[in-house]
Order: C-alpha cells, then sequence, then structure tokens
C-alpha cells in the first residue's frame, strides 16, 4: 500500500491478512520505505503508479518531477521510521531513486504500459504528456492533447486477448473531454516514438445539463484496462460513477468507446480504485473501492451493466412503477471533418424536463446507458439521479431492469418453450462453434506456413550478415546491403501477413465469447430467470443447460488461450528476428509448429456430450 502526503512524505506499506496467535483472523501492517523528498515546490496532487509485474517498482509524479523508486535499494536496508523518514533531496537523489524527467507543470497523472514495461505516459498541468523510456534523459514523444489545456489524466490501454493491442487515453481538465489516442502506424500496431505518429480517433465529452460551468465536474479517474476494457470517472459534486466501455476490435485503430453508463452511489466520492474478477461460470464483476465524504466503501459492478446491449437502446428504462421516466432521443446527427478522418458527431439530449430517477435503497444503484458512435461524443449527464437513503454501507451497483418492451421473447421460458427446445437452441450454437474450431483449423494450416516462410528468411539473415560467407562478392560494392534489405522486407511482410491472420484467429475467439455470452442472457435474461434446479435439469440423455453453459465457457478459455499464445509468439518473433539464437528459434517453433496446445480429446468429448442422442 501506498501513502504520499503534500509535504513529499513517501510510505510504502506491506498488508498481510492471516491469522493471529488465537487463529483468529488479523490485518498487520509492516513498513517497507518512509521516504520524504525535498526541495520540491508545494506539492497539490502526489501521484503514483506501481511498475506492472515488479512489485517493489514504483513510479512518483511529485510536484514538477517524475521519479523512480526501487523500495529493494532505498535506505541500504535500514529500518524505516515512520515518524522520520528517510530525507531525499531532489537535486541530489539518494540510492534507489531515480529521476525519470521533468514537466513544466504539476504532475497531474502516470501510467506504464502493461506490455512494453520500459514505456510510461506522464501527464501535467503544463498541458503537456510525456512518453518515456528507461534509461533515456528525453521523452520519446511529447504531445499536447488538449489544446494546451491542462491534462488531467493519461493511460495506457490495452487489450485483455492481445499484449500488443494498446491505446492511448487521455482527459482533459477535470476529465470532461476525453480522446482516445493510438499510433499512426499500420492499423496501429507499433508504439510511436515521436509525436507525429500519434492521432486522435475519438472524442467523447461530457457535459452537465444542470451546471454548465467547468466547476460542475471534479471527476476522479480508474482504468480497468486489462480485464474489464472500462475507464471509470466519479463526479465528487454528484453521486455518480460514469463507466466509458472500450471496444477493441481487431486492431488497434479499430478501437473504440462505444458504450457509457451512469450509476449512482450513497455520497460524492473523493477518491477510488477498482479491480475486475471473473466469477464460476464466466460472471464479470468489477470491484469499486471508495472513499467517499462519510465512509469507505467497497462497490460491486456488473460488467454486463456496462457493455452494450444487443438490442437497439439509448437512453433509461425500468420497469419499476416507482420510477419515473421521461423519453431520451438522439438528436443532432452530423458528419464533421476531423485530423482523423470523416468521422460522426453524436449529441445526446433528452427532452425537457430532463430524465429523474428516485430509488429508496442504496441496494441497487441506479443506471443511465448511452451508446456512443465513433469521433467527437457529446454525453450530457441528467440531473437528479439520486437515492434518498444517505445510509453509509457496502452496496452492488446494478442497473434499473429493463422494460418488458426491450426483453420480450429474450426470456426462452417466458416465450413458453420447454426445457427440450431450449436444448435444442443450445445445441444449435454448439454446431456455430463447430464451424468456428473447422475455420480455426484452416487458419492454423496458413499460419504454420507463414511462420516456416518467417523461420527460414531468419536462418537466411544470419548468412546473409556474415561477411566471411561472401567470399569474392565482397568486391562487389552494397551487395550485402542490397541482400539484407530485400530479406528483411520479405520477413516484414511475412509479419504483416502473420499479423492479419492472428487479427482473424482473435475474431473467431470474440464470436466464441459472443455465443457463450449470448447463452447466458439467454437463461439469466428477462423478468424470469431459471433456477438451479431448471438449469441442472437433464431430459433422456440430452445435456443439462448448466453443462452448455460451461462447456461453452470452457471452449471460449482454451481457443483465447491458445489465441495469446499465438500472439506472444509473433510478437516474439518481431523482436528476435535480427539477432536470434538457436535456442530462441527452436522455443517458438515448439510452441507454435511441434507441440498440440489445443485440447482436442477433452473438446471432442463436450461434443460427444452435447449431442449424444444424434450420435446414439
Amino acid at each position: 500500500m501506498f501513502i504520499s502526503w503534500l509535504d513529499g512524505r513517501v510510505y510504502v506499506w506491506k498488508i498481510t491478512e492471516g491469522p493471529d496467535d488465537e487463529d483468529k483472523p488479523q490485518i498487520t501492517s509492516n513498513i517497507v520505505i518512509a521516504l520524504q523528498i525535498v526541495g520540491e515546490e508545494k506539492v497539490e496532487h502526489p501521484q503514483i503508479c506501481w511498475h506492472c509485474h515488479k512489485q517493489e517498482i514504483l513510479i512518483v509524479g511529485m510536484g514538477k518531477h517524475v521519479l523512480r523508486i526501487d523500495t529493494t535499494k532505498v535506505g541500504n536496508g535500514e529500518a524505516f521510521v515512520v515518524d522520520d523518514p528517510l530525507r531525499c533531496p531532489v537535486d541530489k537523489l539518494i540510492d534507489g531513486v531515480q529521476l525519470v524527467g521533468t514537466h513544466d507543470g504539476e504532475v497531474t497523472d502516470l501510467s506504464m504500459c502493461q506490455w512494453m514495461t520500459n514505456q510510461l505516459v506522464s501527464a501535467s498541468q503544463d498541458g503537456t504528456i510525456k512518453i518515456w523510456e528507461d534509461r533515456k534523459t528525453q521523452p520519446l514523444a511529447i504531445l499536447r492533447p488538449h489544446d494546451g489545456n491542462p491534462v488531467f489524466s493519461a493511460t495506457f490501454f490495452t487489450a485483455p486477448h492481445q499484449p500488443d493491442h494498446i491505446v492511448l487515453i487521455t482527459a482533459g481538465p477535470q476529465n470532461r473531454e476525453v480522446k482516445l489516442w493510438v499510433s499512426a502506424s499500420d492499423k496501429g500496431w507499433v508504439l510511436p516514438s515521436d509525436t507525429e505518429s500519434w492521432k486522435c480517433t475519438q472524442t467523447l465529452e461530457l457535459k452537465s445539463s444542470a451546471q454548465p460551468s467547468m466547476d460542475a465536474f471534479f471527476n476522479q479517474v480508474a482504468a480497468l484496462s486489462h480485464a474489464a476494457g472500462l475507464l471509470l470517472l466519479a463526479n465528487a459534486q454528484r453521486n455518480a460513477i460514469y463507466a466509458v466501455h472500450l471496444e477493441y476490435g481487431s486492431n488497434p485503430e479499430s478501437t473504440r468507446m462505444d458504450y457509457i453508463a451512469e450509476f449512482t452511489v450513497t455520497m460524492p466520492i473523493l477518491s477510488f480504485t477498482g479491480t475486475s474478477d471473473i466469477l464460476p461460470h464466466g460472471e464479470h464483476i468489477v470491484q469499486v473501492y471508495c472513499v467517499q465524504t462519510q465512509a469507505i466503501q467497497q462497490y460491486a459492478l456488473d460488467l454486463a451493466q456496462c457493455l452494450p446491449p444487443p438490442y437497439e437502446n439509448v437512453g433509461l428504462e425500468n420497469s419499476d412503477s416507482s420510477v419515473s421516466r421521461d423519453p431520451i432521443t438522439v438528436e443532432g446527427f452530423h458528419s464533421l471533418d476531423s485530423s482523423a478522418g470523416r468521422t460522426t458527431e453524436m449529441s445526446l439530449a433528452s427532452s425537457a424536463p430532463k430524465t429523474m430517477l428516485q430509488t429508496s435503497s442504496n441496494e441497487g444503484g441506479l443506471v443511465a446507458r448511452y451508446p456512443l458512435s465513433s469521433g467527437h461524443v457529446e454525453a450530457p449527464i441528467s440531473r437528479g439521479i439520486s437515492s434518498s437513503n444517505t445510509e453509509a454501507k457496502p452496496a452492488t451497483l446494478r442497473s434499473v431492469s429493463l422494460s418488458p418492451r426491450l426483453i420480450a421473447g429474450s426470456s426462452l421460458v417466458s416465450s413458453g418453450l420447454t426445457m427440450e427446445a431450449i436444448v435444442k437452441k443450445f445445441q444449435s450454437k454448439f454446431r456455430k462453434v463447430r464451424e468456428a474450431m473447422s475455420r480455426w483449423d484452416k487458419l492454423q494450416s496458413c499460419l504454420i506456413s507463414q511462420f516456416r516462410n518467417a523461420f527460414h528468411i531468419v536462418d537466411r539473415l544470419q548468412v546473409l550478415q556474415n561477411s566471411n560467407n561472401y567470399g569474392v562478392l565482397n568486391c562487389a560494392s552494397g551487395m550485402k546491403d542490397a541482400l539484407l534489405v530485400k530479406q528483411i522486407e520479405s520477413l516484414r511482410n511475412i509479419l504483416v501477413s502473420m499479423r492479419k491472420t492472428l487479427e482473424e484467429f482473435h475474431c473467431i475467439v470474440l464470436s466464441l465469447d459472443k455465443i457463450h455470452h449470448d447463452s447466458r442472457q439467454q437463461v439469466k435474461g428477462g423478468s424470469c430467470i431459471l433456477n438451479m434446479k431448471q438449469l441442472q435439469q437433464q431430459i433422456g440423455i440430452k445435456p443439462s443447460l448448466i453443462y452448455c453453459l460451461d462447456s461453452l465457457m470452457f471452449i471460449h478459455e482454451i481457443y483465447n488461450s491458445e489465441y495469446l499464445l499465438k500472439s506472444s509468439v509473433i510478437s516474439a518473433l518481431s523482436e528476435i528476428a535480427l539477432k536470434p539464437s538457436d535456442s530462441d528459434l527452436g522455443a517458438l517453433q515448439q510452441l507454435l509448429v511441434d507441440q498440440p496446445n489445443l485440447q482436442t480429446v477433452e473438446v471432442q468429448f463436450v461434443f460427444d456430450v452435447i449431442f449424444a442422442e444424434e450420435l446414439s
């Protein structure tokens, strides 16, 4: 746990949970470092960023300085005293504290790239963001993403299914304007190392219909990029959390903010953070930990409430008669030209008066949901979404129940289908899964062929780089360089083809995920939800619904794991192509070609159970 003070003090604590001498649950804490950065001007908002893979490393934004702290080296192993922290002059740093770089204004945010962990982005009141790389004194890139206005946040987002699928999210003053940035290279795959290579592909602007001035916001920001693909914003002047969902797409350039949901909480949030977990049967829960005006609370947010629905739905829906609603319409569609190309502006507005929701309990937070489009998006925040119960206690954030109009026919039981008919519908989904697996096998053959071609070129490059192999041809000026350039160009083309093949693998993984998600919605959606007994019911030798759901999740998980492995292998091949070792190439070949990674026997067993009646 990290704690910072406005006077430059930095504390890191190790929190341990376990039984005490009487075998009772006990939480203990030990000080790891107690440090005070001195010589900096008054610090308003110290910033912290933990290293993605090394828990002993943290990055600190203290005033205008960005510092890297190695907790294993600070103090040379001496014991720390909380009341007497070790002093570290900012102009003469001690062992274990390294200067990354500086800004002209106070540092407002820090974020480390999860895949390229040697790269870090810092945001500042001076209107810039700077991207830094280890052991380099100058930033790789300097951007002014919000026309020179202060930048309140900057965060790298990494797709869960592909570690090199990276985008950058920035936000301007009070986090009211949110921008999505990608590399200007081929489909955004390579992180650029200069200012000109970044481009903005989408802008989201939050506007308050009740208080149009800038002071209407004061948003805190938490990024849940890797698993959930969510950007959470908390409004300190309204009891609300906004969840902006990112749809990563097949490549960085196609990544979009596609949905925003507004949830109520019991009291204003001063600061917060979040984590995400996948529960049994695939349910994805986001845990939000909030420091609020009267309490410290934990909220549980169902990720499904932050995703675009499979139907057209703009605005608010509720079947509870105690909730008042006004229709929300979509107005103001028109096109505009931007630096990122021709995009679409969508302005969401509600008819007067603004939508208002009220509830007598904070057990279920309320949510307003708006789909977003590409380009510049304005999402007005409606007034008066509140809870009449301000009692401080843990709560679960969830959406208001959808109206019967929106879910008519989506509940299999309520539409009059028998359990046998439901199982048949699931069997049809498994036929789609089998078709996807067939496409996967064809792509696998294609990828192996591409890998072998790349493998041969890499071998050839080792020979061509050695001047001793040219003999009398060394007399021919430029011969070696010409051959190397030709082979490297061929290798680059093959790697691009492999990347495209990888995108097709990703599409299959996404389709499997959608089949599983839609199946869960069929048995859980609507006003009539199947209970566990119905899910476990088995008719003859037909499979139970719970077995169908578990099997769909199992198949998705193993194919997703295989996709991630292929992505890592291709990324590694790109990294070592010019200076490989025999062991490196052999390991990559074994992972991609020689070793069967998919659990084909287990998958075939699933299909034998699902279609047992047909096989008999």
